[in-house]
């Protein structure tokens, strides 16, 4: 409030110099403040005064020159834990783009803490404008030493930093170029962002980054936003035996044995870094008791890049060089040590992926991979799935696989490999302004990495990836969920603040964003798409860009070969309002007449809003096919469901049509109500649908019906025990029994007597299906095993469960448990029945030794 009629009186005093008084007392200059008469008169008085009147209508503009004047600054206001975009907006206006660097040297020796010299250098080009009396720079670590702005030390650094920001004041900056140096020192990170620690169960430590969205100021001060992005070059003085990876190659690596100081610089660094990377070293030297030497690294300088992309993984992690890339990319996997021979046996599996996904993404973007290197680091209880650090990409090491998994697993990992490579040009090399446009930076990569599996399924020879569109109607069933429920928002919509920015990751964000991108491809076709990527990263190559910069490149492709009045589903603007920023879905039943359908082939599709709240209708574009008796799909129709309740549409008259499958090979982001002759028809049938994406979809609507109660529980049941057995896909497989799974826990009622019977006879097809032929295959055991614990809900199946776990089933010798399907009896058995398994009685016995020793330790 303050800024805002602080910047508002200087813009009018300026103007009027000559009858402030008299714009004190206007009732509408007043109103349009927010102010009453009586603060009018008193904020007069108050400006009134020389001193404040001089300070507020100085002109000064002369470079170098403050043009306030100068005087010990205390700051007053109490600022949020978060950054505001207000606060971000203003920050670039007053920073000149491209401008900031960053010079980061930093020491990973101590167990505890971490220590560090920041120089941030960056020019501001309206300094005169600024409305506030200070600059923000984001840090929240635990403490600063000390503190140089342009030459000159803050003596008191505790009027200017409250652990969130340090308030620059302005009257210590300049236009043109500014110079900040910070010493600081912080604790690791244990909740899973900023720097993180983590020691293995042998001892040794490994430490790594996790940025995003707000949390590089967690680590050394910056200004941490998207839209102004930055150079990093980067110092590292680490342990004996660690190796440091960051977002750039090493210019230089050694052991430390000199204490000169031409010894710690490196290209381009400054005499303030080399001398305290010197001083830390002799203090380092003077405690080691080991004659260990430590390890001093330094790095190329990098690209342009927001912070929340820069990166520092630093301990004794394992190396594998897989080789060079296309355009003499460097490539290497990193994983600690206890990992290795596991990683070890995949590497050549993650390598051809990653090989053939830039290649595709080269051609298909019109620009090459933008970055000299490109390394994968598996990291210990890393927070997420994987993070697109640029130049040196994150995962979650239990990527890295213990034992034989079920095939969909492998396929997760590469689909993943897949979008972490997409964001190297969507979202580090072209990055968002801010994180309203969060959801477009994963939307984008969730959607373009299953298109570009798609695309080099066939060149792939260490794994089958033909299942992929069935993994992504998975996925894509996780938007379905979270639409329908009552807390349902827009796909884009406004970030406030960073802290919101923590929590737009759900499956609109990913799933939904990624089906309305899918649907945008099948509208302006798959070569419109990628000129317009072309244009895009073209454009806005290491810059920021937004959502409506992506539109105008489609527009731009579009408008010389498509008529927008003619083809109104066309119209980007309006395909925006629709599907990004009006929350909730459609539903689409077909009503048809199967006894007519020969001679009058006509249907029609209607529409209706999911959620009352929001009752947009929208253009669909989609496939709708014919299925006959002998479950043969006869006749493809594509159509475009109209924005409106009812679409007629005409086939070409057929006998024995049995059933409709809409929104065929899934096109389109629809709920779909199956109508009552399709549903007669598939209840006995499913299976012998032959096209496995669509046997899913059916499953999935299917499903649907049993939440919104139009379809009983047992009903599900039936349909389920049905068609299981001669299902042949290993994805639908599961996802049926996901299905039934909480189809048993959630919905068919504890008060059916014989509850317990169906419990049993799951069980009992689980088992048969196991001991089947297809029961040799391992991914298949993979899937059943679970689900045959998971099933035994009683004393007679858990005494089975028992026997096979003591190895003690001739039918079951070849199958063992595994660790995940141990590992999922200690969360669902002792839950059910107060029986011990040997197995499950000793781990818990163990685990809970282990707690009670670290409770004592903790105590002590």
């Amino acid at each position: 409030y303050q800024r805002r009629v602080h910047g508002d009186i200087k813009k009018f005093i300026s103007m009027n110099k000559d009858n402030i008084k008299d714009l004190f007392r206007n009732p509408k200059f007043l109103a349009g403040l927010g102010l009453s008469a009586a603060a009018g008169v008193a904020l007069y008085y108050y400006l009134s005064q020389p001193k404040e009147l001089k300070q507020l209508t100085s002109t000064n503009t002369s470079q170098g020159e403050a043009s306030k004047p100068k005087k010990q600054y205390r700051a007053s206001r109490t600022l949020e834990k978060y950054l505001l975009h207000e606060q971000a907006q203003e920050r670039t206006e007053t920073i000149i783009k491209k401008s900031i660097s960053y010079e980061l040297s930093i020491s990973l020796t101590s167990s505890t803490k971490y220590q560090g010299c920041v120089t941030i250098n960056f020019a501001m080009g309206n300094y005169n404008q600024i409305q506030d009396p200070y600059l923000l720079l984001d840090y929240k670590g635990e403490s600063i030493s000390k503190l140089i702005v342009n030459g000159t030390e803050v003596k008191v650094i505790s009027e200017i930093y409250d652990r969130k920001f340090i308030q620059l004041p302005v009257d210590r900056l300049q236009n043109g170029q500014n110079s900040v140096v910070i010493y600081f020192e912080n604790s690791y990170s244990t909740t899973g962002h900023g720097l993180v620690y983590f020691q293995d169960a042998d001892k040794k430590v490994y430490v790594y980054t996790q940025l995003e969205p707000y949390a590089c100021s967690e680590v050394f001060p910056c200004f941490d936003q998207p839209d102004l992005k930055g150079y990093l070059k980067l110092s590292v003085i680490a342990p004996h035996g660690w190796r440091i990876v960051s977002n750039e190659a090493e210019i230089h690596s050694s052991e430390i044995h000199s204490f000169q100081l031409k010894d710690y610089q490196s290209d381009g660094s400054t005499q303030a870094h080399a001398e305290y990377l010197l001083n830390v070293a002799q203090q380092r030297f003077n405690l080691n008791q080991n004659n260990e030497r430590d390890v001093l690294i330094h790095f190329r300088t990098t690209p342009l890049l927001p912070t929340y992309l820069f990166t520092i993984i630093g301990g004794p992690y394992e190396e594998i060089k897989t080789g060079g890339l296309k355009g003499g990319i460097a490539m290497s996997l990193f994983c600690r040590s206890s990992l290795y021979e596991h990683l070890a046996k995949d590497v050549e599996e993650i390598t051809e992926i990653t090989r053939h996904s830039l290649e595709f993404y080269d051609e298909f973007f019109g620009c090459p991979y933008p970055f000299s290197k490109l390394d994968y680091i598996f990291c210990p209880e890393f927070s997420s799935l994987a993070m697109e650090n640029a130049g040196a990409i994150t995962y979650n090491d239990n990527y890295i696989y213990r034992e034989n998994v079920q095939k969909d697993e492998r396929v997760d990992r590469c689909n993943s490999i897949t979008h972490e490579l997409a964001h190297m040009w969507f979202g580090d090399m072209t990055t968002m302004k801010w994180w309203n446009d969060l959801w477009l930076n994963e939307s984008f990569a969730e959607f373009i990495s299953h298109f570009c599996m798609y695309k080099i399924k066939d060149k792939l020879t260490h794994l089958d990836v033909s299942n992929i569109w069935l993994l992504y109607n998975t996925r894509k069933g996780w938007g379905y969920t979270t639409d329908q429920l009552p807390t349902t928002h827009s796909i884009a919509g406004d970030v406030k603040h960073t802290d919101a920015a923590e929590n737009i990751f759900d499956g609109i964000t990913y799933a939904k964003g990624a089906a309305t991108l899918k649907q945008l491809l099948s509208l302006i076709g798959e070569e419109r798409f990628s000129q317009a990527m072309k244009i895009y990263f073209k454009r806005f190559a290491w810059d920021n860009a937004t959502l409506d910069d992506l539109l105008q490149c489609m527009r731009e492709v579009c408008e010389t070969s498509i008529d927008i009045s003619v083809n109104p589903h066309l119209d980007l603007s309006l395909w925006k309002q629709d599907w990004l920023c009006t929350p909730s879905l459609n539903q689409l039943l077909i009503d048809w007449n199967p006894q007519t359908f020969a001679v009058n082939p006509v249907v029609t599709a209607k529409q209706t809003p999911v959620n009352g709240k929001f009752p947009v209708l929208r253009y669909h574009k989609m496939k709708l096919a014919l299925v006959n008796s002998k479950c043969e799909i006869t006749q493809v129709k594509d159509v475009i469901i109209q924005k409106e309740q009812n679409t007629t549409i005409t086939f070409e008259g057929q006998a024995d049509i049995q059933a409709i499958l809409v929104n065929y090979q899934d096109e389109a982001y629809i709920k779909v109500l199956p109508d009552q002759h399709t549903l007669k028809f598939i209840r006995q049938n499913l299976s012998s649908i032959p096209d496995p994406l669509s046997r899913m979809m059916l499953w999935r609507s299917i499903w649907e019906m049993v939440r919104d109660a139009n379809l009983s529980s047992l009903e599900f049941f039936e349909i389920f025990r049905n068609n299981v057995e001669t299902e042949q896909n290993e994805t639908i497989i599961k996802d049926i029994w996901d299905y039934m799974q909480v189809n048993y826990a959630s919905y068919i009622p504890k008060e059916i007597d014989e509850k317990h019977k169906i419990s049993s006879s799951l069980f009992t097809l689980a088992l048969k299906m196991l001991q089947s032929e297809r029961g040799q295959d391992e991914s298949f055991q993979i899937i059943l095993r679970k689900f045959l614990i998971g099933f035994a809900r009683t004393e007679e199946n858990i005494a089975f469960l028992s026997q096979w776990f003591n190895n003690e089933v001739e039918d079951l010798q070849n199958i063992r448990p595994g660790i995940e399907a141990v590992s999922y009896t200690h969360l669902t058995l002792p839950t059910i029945y107060s029986v011990q398994i040997s197995v499950v009685a000793v781990s818990l016995k163990k685990k809970k030794q282990k707690k009670k020793k670290t409770q004592q330790k903790k105590k002590t």
